[in-house]
């Protein structure tokens, strides 16, 4: 959704917000002023983004389906932090909730406060966005250069008379979409099947052996350290990422834009015989 998209749920929402009610939503409007609160929120992050010169960003449903659980575990089991209490990051949290998805750069901002519930929720959106761009970190997260696209989770609910509000922001580029997910245990050789958006280099991390050295699978004049680059090559409109026979053990998958420096998680994978 471009930020365009947003003002025309907003104005559909306008009406909603003209009048709140004194009592606590029923669920189905409740979903309707959290999308209108996403509205919000894409706007004045976009708005914010042109203010520095940096491209407007698309709304993603993957990115946000991982931004409302965040936002609704937060809120349900009481705490307050970029890691649940299981320790789940946000890009292992978009791996878990979005399967398919490939993406880099993962990137989160969170936000919890308290106020009236009858307090207008695009005057509550736009104080999230103020708030992440008054703090360094998180307003370096929300106008990186590296991200494309952004997810927003928005839970809340009354406590004592207040309305307690957790707002999630997951941003991300999504480079492509695997026909399906990589199973979490691999028996290589495997063809991993995928569409791509861009170029993407991918690389097989013995995570287990950083100090092992493995052949190039494209050229056994060449060695590498820690784990090996994997070949993709095209089929159709599809890519195909071959993953090499390697020794059982425990890898993970990287993944980078063609020409770029430095690798990024994708998934952890283990390798059986």
């Amino acid at each position: 959704m471009t930020a365009i998209a947003a003002l025309g749920l907003l104005a559909a929402t306008a009406a909603m917000w003209a009048e709140p009610s004194g009592s606590a939503p029923r669920d189905g409007d409740a979903a309707a002023v959290r999308r209108g609160m996403v509205a919000v929120l894409l706007d004045e992050t976009n708005r914010a983004r042109a203010s520095a010169r940096r491209s407007g960003l698309t709304l993603s449903r993957d990115l946000c389906v991982a931004a409302q659980a965040h936002a609704e575990d937060m809120l349900a089991r009481g705490y307050f932090s970029h890691d649940s209490p299981e320790g789940e990051s946000s890009a292992q949290r978009v791996e878990r909730l979005a399967p398919r998805a490939i993406v880099l750069s993962v990137r989160e901002n969170i936000q919890k406060s308290e106020g009236h519930e009858d307090d207008a929720p695009y005057v509550r959106a736009s104080e999230i966005v103020d708030g992440w761009m008054d703090s360094p970190g998180h307003r370096r997260n929300l106008l990186a250069d590296d991200v494309t696209e952004v997810g927003f989770g928005v839970a809340s609910r009354m406590v004592k008379g207040r309305l307690v509000e957790v707002a999630v922001q997951v941003l991300g580029r999504i480079v492509g979409t695997w026909a399906e997910p990589p199973a979490r245990t691999l028996r290589p050789p495997e063809r991993l099947r995928a569409r791509l958006s861009v170029r993407v280099d991918f690389f097989l991390e013995d995570t287990a052996h950083p100090h092992r050295r493995y052949k190039d699978p494209a050229n056994a004049s060449i060695s590498w350290v820690g784990g090996v680059p994997l070949v993709v090559v095209a089929d159709g409109g599809a890519s195909i990422v071959e993953v090499p026979r390697v020794d059982p053990g425990r890898y993970r998958l990287l993944g980078r834009l063609t020409r770029e420096d430095g690798y990024q998680a994708i998934r952890d994978i283990r390798v059986v015989s």
